[in-house]
């Protein structure tokens, strides 16, 4: 009895452990419909998910907020791609500013980097300030993936929770 109860507890503290959570929002998971991968993602942010690009999708969010709220892209490079590149040379190819650094996840070594970039027109308007992007190489068996948080850099803070959640939830099925 004893022994079964401790193992109730023990799978229940478990899977507490293992579940990822931000205070005050609630989060779904997401399965990509092409069989890439999985995450948690943001339940009350809209999902867009790329027709005929397999393994991409962005949440944009919170909700309500304006069209120039922040957003998290999940997206498989495969080298198959023409414009692939490897790994260590994405974050050049995004920013000449941008300096990788090493970040754990799941008990391996990835690639993280941030930059500014200019703002994008929306509906004929253009966001003030700058965007503020913070991105995660994560290795594939083929190719790799690159999830990105983007955000005007004053309100960049307010999602950078979210965007861990979703890193610590990712996982690859390639």
């Amino acid at each position: 009895m004893r022994k079964t109860v401790f193992a109730i507890f023990a799978a229940f503290f478990s899977a507490c452990a293992n579940k990822t959570s931000v205070p005050g929002m609630e989060l779904a998971v997401y399965e990509d419909p092409s069989g890439l991968f999985s995450c948690e993602g943001p339940a009350d942010w809209r999902v867009y998910e790329h027709k005929g690009d397999k393994g991409h999708v962005q949440f944009f969010g919170p909700a309500g907020n304006s069209p120039f709220g922040a957003s998290i892209g999940i997206h498989h490079l495969h080298p198959s791609e023409a414009w692939f590149v490897p790994i260590d040379k994405y974050p050049a190819l995004m920013s000449s500013r941008a300096i990788p650094r090493e970040r754990m996840w799941r008990g391996q070594k990835v690639i993280e980097f941030d930059y500014l970039k200019k703002p994008f027109e929306i509906h004929g308007k253009v966001e003030p300030g700058m965007r503020k992007h913070l991105s995660v190489l994560i290795p594939a068996k083929t190719g790799y993936f690159v999830l990105d948080h983007s955000v005007n850099e004053k309100h960049h803070h307010e999602t950078t929770q979210v965007f861990d959640a979703v890193v610590n939830s990712f996982r690859p099925k390639d």
